[in-house]
């Protein structure tokens, strides 16, 4: 059983315009960096799910017009083709396609191959999820088991978050506030955490050591934040490979993150697996774990109500102690961590379609009794 993981698409021609470019050649050195695909937590578990014989072979795909050809990713093969018609004479019969995201240009081709492979899609609720065509959606916003009306499975999934990165390193905790850990813009809500330190300030008469990493996408809140830096004495580092930015949750008391829209980010998890104390603004757009456990994560119940939020996380800073980052890490493994939870979970689901080359909801409902 070979799974073909469909991972992200970067500047693609037209789907089947069938530019030239040669496959045989090597790829762009870009598309292949030991900091990019190999250290993200998906390709982390199918690469050990592989390694442990659940399934047989890895195959990554990239979508990119910019220096195309074959690629080699960690112990993988794969290929970066400028549009997604030019992966057809690549695709075998009984290959399994795992879509991360999934492009509006990759409508066409996946929903020709609806019935012929497995399609699983992991979107994050990205609005792709609702694409007719899928027959397992990895959901991680909620616990879930069921099979819909189009008969899809939609299964609980805990976004992975790469175990030999992202890990308690005991460094010494330099920072009160890890602000968010991606891009910055006003839909993340970095901003309020100006209006917290200034209440914290008022009423405390003190300034929490803050960290904002992420790069600045400029935006009405967002540019009115940048002008708050120097006063409230905030780094903001920039956009950070995840490396450096687990050693920053390493070194940080508490993650915050205040925004109200949009995806669940991947940065609480990477944070709890670090061992940070969490403050999640918005737990829908979140997995469970991050926000059910009250006594390592606060849920403001308003998010803008910023005196109450200053209290509780003043709170929090002075009832902290380095034994807090174990109960965090414990709660992780049980409930998060790629190794114990995610593997698991994931290798039932390729058991079930290796015992069953053809999508099938029989199949599907024999397996998870939904």
């Amino acid at each position: 059983m070979r799974v073909v993981y469909l991972f992200v698409s970067k500047g693609s021609a037209p789907y089947n315009s069938c530019p030239p470019w040669n496959p045989n050649c090597e790829c762009a050195p870009i598309h292949t960096s030991p900091d990019g695909l190999p250290t993200e937590g998906t390709f982390y578990i199918l690469d050990k799910l592989q390694a442990k014989g659940v399934i047989d072979e890895l195959f990554i795909v990239y979508e990119s017009s910019r220096g195309p050809g074959k690629a080699t990713f960690g112990r993988h093969k794969g290929i970066v083709v400028p549009e997604l018609g030019s992966l057809t004479p690549y695709i075998k019969k009984g290959d399994v396609l795992f879509v991360r995201g999934g492009w509006r240009g990759w409508w066409e081709w996946l929903n020709e191959r609806q019935g012929k492979h497995w399609l699983i899609n992991y979107s994050a609720n990205t609005g792709r999820q609702r694409w007719k065509f899928w027959d397992i959606i990895l959901w991680d916003l909620q616990d879930i088991c069921k099979i819909d009306r189009l008969e899809r499975l939609w299964l609980t999934f805990r976004k992975p978050t790469h175990p030999a990165i992202f890990k308690d390193t005991d460094d010494k905790q330099i920072y009160d506030i890890c602000v968010g850990a991606s891009f910055i813009h006003d839909k993340k809500g970095q901003w309020r955490i100006i209006h917290i330190l200034e209440q914290i300030q008022k009423l405390y008469g003190y300034t929490p050591k803050c960290i904002m990493p992420g790069a600045m996408r400029h935006s009405t809140q967002t540019n009115w934040l940048i002008n708050h830096y120097e006063r409230y004495g905030i780094e903001a580092p920039g956009m950070l490979e995840r490396n450096h930015l687990a050693k920053i949750f390493n070194q940080s008391k508490i993650a915050v993150f205040l925004g109200t829209g949009g995806q669940g980010d991947r940065g609480p998890l990477e944070a709890m697996q670090c061992g940070c104390n969490l403050v999640i603004g918005a737990p829908q757009y979140h997995s469970p774990p991050v926000y059910k456990n009250t006594s390592i994560t606060y849920v403001p119940p308003n998010i803008d109500d910023y005196e109450m939020i200053a209290k509780n996380i003043h709170a929090m800073l002075q009832t902290w102690r380095p034994e807090n980052r174990q109960e965090v890490l414990k709660w992780n493994r049980e409930k998060a961590h790629a190794d114990y939870v995610t593997y698991y979970d994931l290798a039932r689901m390729f058991d079930m379609i290796r015992k069953n080359p053809i999508p099938n909801a029989e199949a599907m409902r024999k397996e998870y009794g939904c």
